[in-house]
């Protein structure tokens, strides 16, 4: 997942390094995207690091009952719909080792932590954070067509 061209690059630094451009994109998105109906038990995998919270994961999104980002998810994980049409299809199924030199081997539809990118955008003290957490699960299980949401972030340890 490392190799990615020059343009690659220079999209994930706009897309990502901009608060107001993730804001931009999970707004926009939110408005153009109908919500669907969903089953509210979503499963929420934290560890510390390095315990296997990856591996839980990946067992879980192999199930095929839940919706999560991916890394075709980059790197508008905040508007994952609209990227999905704007993105040229991708048949990545190449499968390498992720960086951590765990084993782990990882592809572009494989499951990530990219939840992050929403918590960085909005934190604990905006003010409508939950109806805001709600609809990006909401996005997320429309773009995969599930009705379930599956999230790794190890930041959820406290």
């Amino acid at each position: 997942m490392n190799n990615y061209s020059w343009l690659q690059q220079r999209l994930h630094q706009i897309a990502l390094s901009s608060q107001m451009m993730r804001e931009a994109t999970f707004e926009i998105e939110n408005m153009l995207v109908p919500s669907i109906s969903q089953d509210d038990r979503h499963v929420f995998v934290t560890g510390l690091a390095r315990s296997g919270s990856t591996a839980l994961l990946n067992a879980l999104y192999e199930t095929n009952i839940f919706a999560s980002l991916s890394y075709q998810d980059m790197p508008f994980v905040l508007a994952p719909n609209l990227w999905s049409k704007l993105a040229a299809t991708r048949n990545d199924t190449g499968v390498v080792e992720r960086a951590h030199g765990d084993g782990i081997r990882i592809s572009a539809k494989s499951p990530e932590a990219f939840e992050e990118v929403f918590w960085m955008t909005y934190d604990q003290r905006t003010e409508d954070i939950q109806e805001k957490f709600n609809a990006y699960i909401q996005l997320i299980i429309r773009r995969y067509g599930k009705s379930r949401y599956l999230s790794k972030n190890n930041q959820n340890v406290r």
